[in-house]
Protein backbone atom coordinates (compact mmCIF):
# COMPACT_ATOMS: atom_id res chain seq x y z
CA UNK A 1 0.00 0.00 0.00
CA UNK A 2 1.22 3.56 -0.77
CA UNK A 3 2.53 5.56 2.55
CA UNK A 4 1.94 9.31 2.67
CA UNK A 5 4.85 11.57 1.85
CA UNK A 6 6.34 13.54 4.76
CA UNK A 7 4.38 16.83 3.82
CA UNK A 8 1.08 14.67 3.58
CA UNK A 9 2.08 13.31 7.18
CA UNK A 10 2.45 16.76 8.54
CA UNK A 11 -0.72 18.17 6.97
CA UNK A 12 -2.10 14.50 8.46
CA UNK A 13 -1.27 15.16 11.48
CA UNK A 14 -2.37 19.09 11.90
CA UNK A 15 -5.85 18.19 11.02
CA UNK A 16 -5.86 15.01 13.45
CA UNK A 17 -4.66 17.66 16.16
CA UNK A 18 -7.40 20.34 15.33
CA UNK A 19 -10.13 17.41 15.17
CA UNK A 20 -8.54 16.63 18.82
CA UNK A 21 -8.44 20.16 20.24
CA UNK A 22 -12.27 20.88 19.16
CA UNK A 23 -13.36 17.29 20.48
CA UNK A 24 -11.73 18.78 23.85
CA UNK A 25 -12.47 22.48 23.91
CA UNK A 26 -15.80 21.56 23.37
CA UNK A 27 -15.95 18.89 26.07
CA UNK A 28 -14.53 21.90 28.51
CA UNK A 29 -16.89 24.04 27.27
CA UNK A 30 -19.51 21.50 27.78
CA UNK A 31 -19.23 21.25 31.52
CA UNK A 32 -17.78 24.58 31.97
CA UNK A 33 -21.26 25.79 31.10
CA UNK A 34 -22.68 23.75 33.28
CA UNK A 35 -21.00 24.10 35.75
CA UNK A 36 -20.70 27.69 36.06
CA UNK A 37 -24.48 28.59 35.50
CA UNK A 38 -27.45 28.20 37.63
CA UNK A 39 -30.31 29.01 35.29
CA UNK A 40 -33.45 30.82 37.12
CA UNK A 41 -35.67 30.72 34.62
CA UNK A 42 -37.61 28.03 32.54
CA UNK A 43 -35.70 30.60 29.95
CA UNK A 44 -32.15 30.59 31.38
CA UNK A 45 -32.88 26.01 31.44
CA UNK A 46 -33.32 26.90 27.84
CA UNK A 47 -30.47 28.84 26.34
CA UNK A 48 -28.27 26.69 28.49
CA UNK A 49 -29.41 23.47 27.59
CA UNK A 50 -29.79 24.60 24.13
CA UNK A 51 -26.09 26.41 24.05
CA UNK A 52 -24.61 22.76 25.28
CA UNK A 53 -26.37 20.98 22.58
CA UNK A 54 -25.09 23.60 19.43
CA UNK A 55 -21.67 22.70 20.87
CA UNK A 56 -22.86 18.99 20.84
CA UNK A 57 -24.06 18.92 17.70
CA UNK A 58 -22.26 21.00 15.45
CA UNK A 59 -18.36 20.90 17.32
CA UNK A 60 -18.38 17.85 19.02
CA UNK A 61 -19.40 15.32 16.40
CA UNK A 62 -17.04 17.38 13.94
CA UNK A 63 -14.13 17.05 15.94
CA UNK A 64 -15.20 12.94 16.63
CA UNK A 65 -15.81 12.56 12.65
CA UNK A 66 -12.75 14.49 12.49
CA UNK A 67 -10.18 11.83 14.67
CA UNK A 68 -11.77 8.81 13.44
CA UNK A 69 -11.15 9.85 9.56
CA UNK A 70 -7.82 11.00 10.18
CA UNK A 71 -7.32 7.65 12.30
CA UNK A 72 -8.14 6.01 9.46
CA UNK A 73 -6.07 7.62 7.17
CA UNK A 74 -3.08 7.15 9.56
CA UNK A 75 -3.88 3.40 9.70
CA UNK A 76 -4.24 2.91 6.03
CA UNK A 77 -1.66 4.85 4.44
CA UNK A 78 0.97 5.35 7.37
CA UNK A 79 3.39 2.92 8.43
CA UNK A 80 1.50 2.90 12.07
CA UNK A 81 -1.58 1.07 10.81
CA UNK A 82 -3.74 0.25 12.96
CA UNK A 83 -3.13 -2.41 15.34
CA UNK A 84 0.70 -2.28 14.94
CA UNK A 85 1.65 -0.49 18.10
CA UNK A 86 -0.30 -1.64 21.32
CA UNK A 87 -0.90 2.51 22.41
CA UNK A 88 -2.67 2.58 19.44
CA UNK A 89 -5.24 -0.04 19.93
CA UNK A 90 -5.44 1.44 23.09
CA UNK A 91 -6.15 4.51 21.73
CA UNK A 92 -8.96 2.53 19.22
CA UNK A 93 -10.12 1.23 21.85
CA UNK A 94 -10.94 4.56 24.33
CA UNK A 95 -11.82 5.94 21.21
CA UNK A 96 -14.10 3.76 20.89
CA UNK A 97 -15.89 3.69 24.48
CA UNK A 98 -15.69 7.56 24.19
CA UNK A 99 -17.77 7.48 20.70
CA UNK A 100 -20.25 4.87 22.78
CA UNK A 101 -20.71 7.04 25.94
CA UNK A 102 -21.19 9.97 23.46
CA UNK A 103 -23.58 8.09 21.81
CA UNK A 104 -26.03 6.43 24.10
CA UNK A 105 -25.24 8.13 27.27
CA UNK A 106 -24.29 12.01 26.91
CA UNK A 107 -26.62 12.43 24.06
CA UNK A 108 -29.55 11.65 24.86
CA UNK A 109 -29.29 13.34 28.07
CA UNK A 110 -27.77 17.00 26.09
CA UNK A 111 -30.64 16.26 23.76
CA UNK A 112 -33.54 15.74 26.48
CA UNK A 113 -32.70 19.09 28.15
CA UNK A 114 -33.48 21.08 24.87
CA UNK A 115 -37.37 22.07 24.68
CA UNK A 116 -39.07 24.92 23.26
CA UNK A 117 -42.10 24.75 25.27
CA UNK A 118 -40.49 27.13 28.71
CA UNK A 119 -43.62 24.89 30.47
CA UNK A 120 -41.91 21.34 30.21
CA UNK A 121 -39.08 23.02 32.67
CA UNK A 122 -41.70 23.75 35.21
CA UNK A 123 -43.47 20.54 34.73
CA UNK A 124 -40.62 18.25 34.03
CA UNK A 125 -37.49 19.96 36.93
CA UNK A 126 -36.87 16.15 37.65
CA UNK A 127 -36.37 14.79 34.07
CA UNK A 128 -34.04 18.01 33.56
CA UNK A 129 -32.22 17.71 36.40
CA UNK A 130 -31.73 13.92 36.32
CA UNK A 131 -30.32 14.73 32.55
CA UNK A 132 -27.63 17.41 34.13
CA UNK A 133 -26.61 14.81 36.85
CA UNK A 134 -26.17 12.29 33.83
CA UNK A 135 -23.93 14.99 32.14
CA UNK A 136 -22.33 16.16 35.45
CA UNK A 137 -20.95 12.33 36.19
CA UNK A 138 -20.39 11.22 32.64
CA UNK A 139 -18.73 15.17 31.25
CA UNK A 140 -15.89 14.51 33.31
CA UNK A 141 -15.36 10.92 32.83
CA UNK A 142 -15.02 12.17 29.08
CA UNK A 143 -12.52 14.39 29.60
CA UNK A 144 -10.49 12.10 31.42
CA UNK A 145 -10.50 9.40 28.46
CA UNK A 146 -9.69 12.15 26.06
CA UNK A 147 -6.29 13.66 28.29
CA UNK A 148 -5.32 10.06 28.71
CA UNK A 149 -5.53 9.47 24.76
CA UNK A 150 -3.48 12.53 24.37
CA UNK A 151 -1.15 11.45 26.95
CA UNK A 152 -0.90 7.95 25.41
CA UNK A 153 -0.69 9.93 21.81
CA UNK A 154 2.65 11.89 23.08
CA UNK A 155 4.18 9.19 25.38
CA UNK A 156 3.58 6.41 23.01
CA UNK A 157 3.54 3.59 26.32
CA UNK A 158 4.30 0.14 25.65
CA UNK A 159 6.11 -1.94 23.22
CA UNK A 160 4.92 -2.46 19.59
CA UNK A 161 3.27 -5.87 18.59
CA UNK A 162 5.49 -7.85 16.64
Amino acid sequence: MKTLNPTGMKWLKTFHILFAVLWIGCGVSMNFLRITITPSSPEEKYILSLSIKLLDDLLIYGGVLGIIITGLIYGIWTKWGFFRQRWLTVKWILTLVMVLIGWIVMGPAVTGNVHGNPAWYLTENEIYCHNLEVSALWGPIQLTLLFIVVLISVFKPWKSRK
